[in-house]
């Protein structure tokens, strides 16, 4: 087979994942599977249209941040969505380069996570952090130098969303750094019971 031949099997075995992958997500009314997917750079794009607004707006600018100040983002970047049930989780996990200090990025996205949730129709909790601890049973694995915690409860959908901004190290590497992003949505919350 010619190198022009295995490349098109490739690429014609990469769009029939991304197709069944996509058709899992889509079929309403089936019991929901746990899914993570890679979005980013010249990766697979996938339509959040399953989120409130509000958070689809949030993914689209912290997406196009993250390709603005990492244009060749894919594999390094992952934004993962696992949804189960009336569950989703959107995680990102950002690592510094020698032209973009942490700092400068964290500064950057806690005021573009502010602004997008400036003008909602719900309840906001903010709590800002200086120093934390993550622990994984009784050991400590990660320490959290800073951070910001908002918890939203969005009146319309009815929707409660904790959403994470750390900064944070491995215990055992505290030189090595980045910045995760973490969302929990909870569609049809018993808040709203």
């Amino acid at each position: 087979m010619t190198s022009m031949g295995k490349m098109l099997v490739h690429i014609w075995n990469a769009v029939t994942v991304i197709k069944r992958l996509i058709k899992i997500i889509c079929l309403d009314g089936l019991p929901k599977r746990t899914i993570v997917l890679t979005v980013g750079g010249s990766g697979p794009h996938l339509s959040y249209e399953k989120l409130p607004d509000v958070l689809q707006q949030l993914v689209t600018v912290i997406e196009g941040l993250l390709t603005s100040y990492y244009p060749n983002r894919l594999r390094t970047l992952p934004v993962k969505i696992i949804n189960r049930k009336q569950n989703t989780t959107l995680t990102w996990n950002i690592y510094p380069t020698e032209k973009i200090p942490l700092n400068n990025l964290l500064h950057v996205l806690m005021k573009t996570i502010e602004e997008n949730f400036k003008n909602i129709k719900g309840e906001i909790i903010q709590f800002n952090l200086s120093n934390g601890k993550i622990h994984d049973g009784e050991v400590q694995e990660f320490q959290i130098s800073t951070g910001k915690i908002w918890e939203i409860y969005l009146y319309e959908p009815e929707t409660f969303i904790y959403l994470r901004l750390l900064s944070e190290s491995r215990l055992a590497h505290p030189d090595k750094k980045w910045i995760s992003i973490d969302i929990d949505i909870v569609e049809e919350s018993s808040w709203f019971a």
